[in-house]
């Protein structure tokens, strides 16, 4: 309704309640046919000046880049970000590759193909499914639980944390100095 700059306002709600129209479908039909032509003719107004006061789009400009959605997303510990439920890889030979924990942004073109960017320079990526992404973090959680036992399970002591001088007490602060008491 209001994407025509506010035009229609609640006109086209009383064309409806006029032609006692009540279904989607047969609202769209009467889009179709002429509602915005009639209300052209009676709004049109004739422009004040007849010169065109558009710049020309500068050298360089990519309008694509510019008339675009852009999302920030945040990379995950495997290079991997999420963009509408769609896991995405982002692949190892990118310089610079952004670390973990770091933004990246998704950029949405009009023609509805994405490209991801790191400080402003093009990253390639590939899309993964759901599948793969929760296979690999299941292995890489296994691997670490492997390297890194969990804290209920006791470890051995290392025999070094006995001779640590923090451990001996306070028996080697009074060391004997050699001096005697008369």
């Amino acid at each position: 309704m209001e994407r025509s700059h506010g035009v229609y306002q609640d006109r086209f709600v009383k064309e409806l309640a006029l032609q006692r129209i009540t279904t989607l479908e047969t609202a769209n039909r009467l889009l179709d046919n002429g509602f915005t032509d009639g209300l052209n003719r009676n709004l049109a107004r004739p422009p004040a000046e007849e010169a065109d006061f558009h710049r020309p789009v500068p050298a360089g400009v990519d309008l694509g880049a510019v008339f675009c959605w852009e999302a920030v997303r945040t990379v995950r510990n495997d290079w991997t970000f999420q963009f509408h439920n769609q896991p995405y890889q982002i692949c190892e030979e990118n310089r610079p590759l952004p670390k973990p924990r770091e933004k990246v942004v998704v950029r949405v073109r009009l023609n509805g193909t994405l490209e991801l960017l790191y400080r402003d320079q093009p990253l390639v990526y590939k899309p993964i499914s759901a599948e793969q992404l929760r296979r690999r973090r299941q292995a890489a959680h296994e691997q670490a639980s492997v390297s890194c036992p969990s804290p209920g399970v006791s470890r051995p002591r290392s025999s070094n944390r006995s001779r640590s001088p923090w451990r001996q007490g306070c028996i080697l602060m009074f060391a004997d100095t050699g001096a005697t008491e008369k």
